[in-house]
């Protein structure tokens, strides 16, 4: 009994061990992809330019090629609306310090 307490607390503190080097390590930066943004390689960490969310460019990850660079999607819709409106979607943010004009007023 005494050996199966000590494998369980052995495991939850190894645990505990990992989530905390996972935590300490902070979020990973991904690519965010615009015209005159880097290329995207296989195991970056990239933006949908379409639907802004992030994840990581796998060997069967679809892509987009404009302009002769590749940038890569998360979905079919989202191929799609970058073949079809790729200069929207590939503009890099302009930073004017104001907020859009329908936006919501804060506080």
């Amino acid at each position: 009994m005494k050996k199966l307490i000590v494998l369980i607390a052995a495991t939850m503190i190894a645990g505990a061990l990992v989530f905390a080097a996972d935590a300490n390590a902070g979020p990973a930066k991904a690519l965010v992809q615009t015209l005159d943004a880097r290329q995207a390689e296989e195991g970056d960490k990239v933006v949908c330019p379409v639907m802004k969310e992030k994840f990581t460019v796998g060997p069967k990850t679809l892509y987009v090629e404009y302009k002769g660079k590749r940038y890569y999607i998360d979905s079919l819709m989202c191929q799609a609306l970058l073949r079809k409106y790729p200069e929207e979607y590939l503009a890099p943010a302009k930073t004017t310090g104001k907020a859009p004009e329908n936006s919501p007023k804060t506080r």
